[in-house]
């Protein structure tokens, strides 16, 4: 997936938690629950989504405008998520499958 911002970091990523509260064509209008209002970019990652959906992503934010300055948000994948975490950490675990078998030690 391209992005006119270049991800030098997880930083730039953030976890977003929401309700879609409209479809406007190409983008969704939704709203956090602390009262935040989101944009968040149709992708194959949001394409799921409907109105009244009650999701969390990780997304890259990226201010547009000229003008009259707005954030909005494209979602990354599951996928897309694991290989920028590996790709910024390389000395990380081998696979979230890793992460997930760590808990059944207390078995």
């Amino acid at each position: 997936m391209k992005f006119r911002k270049e991800i030098k970091s997880l930083d730039d990523l953030t976890l977003i938690r929401f309700i879609v509260k409209k479809d406007c064509g190409t983008y969704f209008k939704a709203k956090g629950y602390n009262e935040e209002k989101y944009i968040i970019i149709k992708n194959n990652a949001s394409q799921h989504l409907k109105e009244e959906s009650d999701v969390s992503f990780h997304a890259i934010k990226e201010e547009k405008g000229v003008l009259i300055k707005k954030q909005v948000y494209y979602p990354i994948s599951s996928t897309e998520f694991e290989e920028l975490f590996y790709k910024f950490n390389p000395d990380g675990t081998t696979s979230i499958k890793d992460l997930n078998d760590f808990g059944d030690l207390a078995k």
